[in-house]
């Protein structure tokens, strides 16, 4: 059950889940910026892949499912806009 404060009607939070919650973001941020630098120094480490290299591949359980057709049109639609071969794969 939710309390809400009395004086502006917003859902009261208790301060054991805002340590929670801000505990959780200072993690958060750590990692972030961890990964940030690291992945930065990695980055400048490897040249980029050639889109000659490229493959776009989208998975799909069939080519008739009008779900699985908008996956494969906006598959086709990211391939041509990244310049990069579309390879559809049908699981059916």
């Amino acid at each position: 059950m939710r309390h809400l404060d009395l004086k502006s009607g917003v859902p009261a939070v208790s301060r054991k889940k805002v340590s929670k919650r801000a505990a959780a973001a200072a993690l958060a941020s750590a990692l972030v910026a961890t990964l940030g630098a690291s992945g930065g120094a990695m980055a400048q480490a490897k040249p980029p892949i050639p889109k000659e290299n490229m493959v776009l591949v989208a998975s799909v359980i069939n080519t008739t499912n009008p779900y699985m057709i908008s996956n494969i049109n906006g598959a086709k639609a990211l391939s041509k806009k990244l310049g990069i071969p579309l390879e559809i794969v049908n699981s059916e």
